[in-house]
């Protein structure tokens, strides 16, 4: 009997932000291009939190198109969702004021 693998990889909690912590974009960047080309999973599930959608002042939530527009980009510039099974779900900061910019 032969025996396969599905190698998974789940990365969750990205949070890029037009705000706070503006390395998050360009670590996703990177991952994308070096992280996943050594470790070549089948499939890569993001589980949530894909972005911040948080108010500069920390006192409220919106979907920020920006936010949105940046992971989108970064997932065609390095061209994941071509080379792999790529499943990404919405986290509660991907629901604040739910639109559908993903």
């Amino acid at each position: 009997m032969q025996v396969t693998c599905t190698l998974l990889l789940q990365i969750s909690d990205i949070h890029i932000s037009k705000y706070y912590d503006l390395k998050r974009g360009p670590d996703l960047r990177e991952f994308c291009s070096k992280n996943l080309e050594i470790i070549k999973p089948e499939v890569v599930l993001v589980t949530g939190d894909l972005t911040d959608a948080k108010h500069k002042n920390l006192f409220g939530s919106k979907q920020y198109f920006d936010e949105w527009a940046k992971y989108n980009d970064i997932l065609k510039d390095t061209q994941v969702i071509e080379k792999y099974v790529w499943l990404d779900m919405r986290g509660n900061h991907g629901w604040y004021i739910l639109r559908n910019y993903c």
